[in-house]
């Protein structure tokens, strides 16, 4: 299926085709597209933590459970700068959301972004973009302020697309 039925996020299947979906659009309308992925350790995950992300994420991003520790979300109309504010706020929602938990509270969390500022320009196969983004995970480079949170950067054209009127509403 396309949707997990526990989570109610979409699964591989279904996340790499919304990723395909939204890297055309892009491409079509000259914007950006950011893919940040979360890979969560220390205890068991049950699906809690992708569905709190897909609860706090816009309504234009993607969320989509790769693994019971992978998850990963697509946002559009994103660039590296605006990929990082967004794990880092997600980030914050979960350590808040989990503190209290008894399971949770032990689980910790690493993120990957890897972005594109307009695909026109720079056009790159969203799949790569995700695979950029796990990557990023263990071999990127740390942001300076946020050390748990790490960006590709091999990618041309990395430069932030600029504040959309989405990000704008969402405190992006």
């Amino acid at each position: 299926g396309l949707v997990n039925r526990t989570s109610g996020v979409l699964t591989r299947l279904g996340f790499t085709q919304r990723l395909r979906e939204l890297g055309a659009l892009m491409i079509r309308m000259r914007g950006g597209l950011s893919c940040v992925m979360f890979v969560f350790t220390g205890g068991p995950q049950d699906g809690t933590e992708a569905t709190l992300i897909a609860g706090a994420a816009r309504t234009s991003d993607v969320v989509g459970a790769l693994s019971h520790s992978e998850i990963a979300v697509v946002t559009p109309a994103t660039g590296q700068a605006g990929a990082v504010r967004f794990a880092h706020r997600m980030g914050a929602m979960l350590y808040q959301a989990t503190k209290p938990h008894p399971v949770l509270a032990n689980v910790s969390v690493q993120a990957g972004c890897a972005s594109v500022g307009n695909l026109k320009y720079t056009p790159i196969n969203p799949i790569h973009l995700l695979n950029h983004s796990a990557r990023a995970v263990t071999d990127g480079i740390a942001d300076a302020e946020h050390p748990w949170i790490r960006h590709f950067a091999g990618l041309a054209g990395e430069a932030d697309a600029g504040p959309s009127p989405a990000a704008e509403d969402s405190g992006q």
